[in-house]
């Protein structure tokens, strides 16, 4: 019979002492280089985060809650008093906040001399992404900013603009240009970087020792290893959202999930997940966010990763603030963290919108020839979201992401954030 290849022991296979390293197969042969991973959507910034060995999830209120531990063993310290965040990162040896102002936070460490707690000097950013020794951050300016592990060029984004989504996972660094092509730096054994083909992107995830683009049609791309099947997503279609580490992870538009590659642990076990709005993949386990602020996880939890079904990092339908999209659909976020109430911005199609709060993590209530309660915590349901695109494509997301509006970004996960 032929053996179950494994995935590559980096971010995939943490070590933590306490307690016993984590039991791993040994790894596929891969020319004794280390093989990137990723763990979120991820180029993506959100209100979930799946590491290693560790879950993070972002309240409603801006505070951080955790399950597991990193990478060195411990349950992840130094978050208890983060405030005003709005969006979390989780690799494997670090846990990354974003502020409201621009600011960012980790906590955690680096081996080999890799120093990314550097990234608590940094201001003006409006995107993080945490690989496996680096952090990697999005200026306001579209321009990046990283600092950690170097060995492998991941950090060699300096000339890099009119970036408007990031992912640091693992040796490689992937970004998306505001015209919808991608660039990519660091390790390229499995011709993970190959990317300067790609079109239409809407939003790009860095795995392990691949890369994942998700077209602005729902369809994905994918380039690099595909050891477990992690590239064989060509068949998907209504993806909204991606995420992946040695497996890949798609959030379809009707708010199911999909899963591919390595699944020794349980981690593709998604078939039935419901009402989902943001998901994503650890190394052994995979996390989704429900639409009505609960979150679910499968996989490995012999670090307590998953013990997040006490989690209620939102409440549907909590404030009032609203808008009116471009097709005169208007909506109710629940509750948000504050940035750009009330702005009323246009389009490049003439489309007029207020938005209600930039950072909303609560339930949004949509009318659209009828009520719909209890729907996504940022910006709309997901069918709602899809239409949106659909109607602003080629002007905002692609050609000038910053001008929907001007005071917002949306990240690789099709989710709305508010630059401060």
């Amino acid at each position: 019979m032929q053996s179950t290849p494994v995935p590559p022991v980096t971010e995939a296979t943490p070590t933590p002492t306490p307690p016993a390293a984590q039991a791993q197969p040994p790894a596929a042969n891969q020319g004794g280089a280390t093989v990137p991973t990723a763990g979120r959507v991820d180029g993506a910034n959100g209100l979930i985060a799946a590491g290693a060995s560790h879950t993070v999830g972002l309240r409603s209120d801006g505070t951080v809650v955790t399950a597991g531990q990193d990478a060195n063993g411990f349950v992840v310290y130094n978050i208890d008093t983060w405030r005003d965040i709005v969006s979390v990162a989780a690799s494997v040896f670090a846990t990354v906040g974003l502020r409201s102002d621009g600011t960012v936070v980790a906590t955690g460490t680096g081996m080999d001399g890799a120093n990314q707690l550097e990234a608590n000097s940094w201001n003006n950013i409006s995107a993080i992404s945490a690989g496996h020794q680096h952090i990697v951050g999005i200026r306001t300016d579209g321009t990046v900013v990283a600092v950690g592990d170097n060995r492998q060029g991941q950090l060699n984004v300096g000339s890099w603009n009119n970036i408007v989504a990031i992912s640091a996972r693992g040796d490689h660094t992937v970004g998306l240009r505001s015209d919808g092509t991608v660039v990519a730096v660091g390790q390229n054994q499995w011709g993970q970087l190959n990317v300067s083909e790609w079109r239409d992107i809407i939003a790009i995830s860095a795995g392990s020792g691949y890369t994942i683009g998700l077209r602005s049609d729902g369809t994905v791309v994918a380039v690099g290893q595909n050891q477990w099947g992690q590239l064989n997503v060509s068949e998907w279609r209504d993806i909204i959202a991606i995420s992946s580490v040695s497996h890949t992870v798609g959030l379809r538009s009707d708010g199911t999930v999909v899963a591919v590659g390595w699944g020794e642990h349980g981690q593709l076990s998604v078939t039935d997940w419901r009402d989902i709005i943001e998901i994503s993949a650890g190394p052994t386990h995979t996390v989704g966010l429900r639409s009505d602020g609960a979150v679910v996880a499968v996989g490995s939890n012999q670090f307590g990763q998953l013990n997040v079904s006490d989690w209620q990092l939102f409440t549907p339908g909590q404030n009032g603030d609203t808008y009116t999209n471009g097709n005169g659909d208007t909506y109710t976020n629940g509750n948000g963290n504050g940035n750009g109430n009330g702005d009323t911005y246009t389009n490049g199609n003439g489309d007029t919108y207020t938005n209600g709060n930039g950072n909303g993590n609560g339930g949004d209530t949509g009318t659209d020839g009828g009520t719909q309660n209890n729907r996504e915590s940022l910006i709309t349901t997901h069918r709602e979201l899809e239409r949106i695109i659909n109607h602003l494509q080629g002007v905002s997301l692609i050609d000038n992401p910053l001008r929907i509006p001007t005071n917002l970004y949306i990240n690789s996960s099709l989710v709305f954030h508010g630059e401060s």
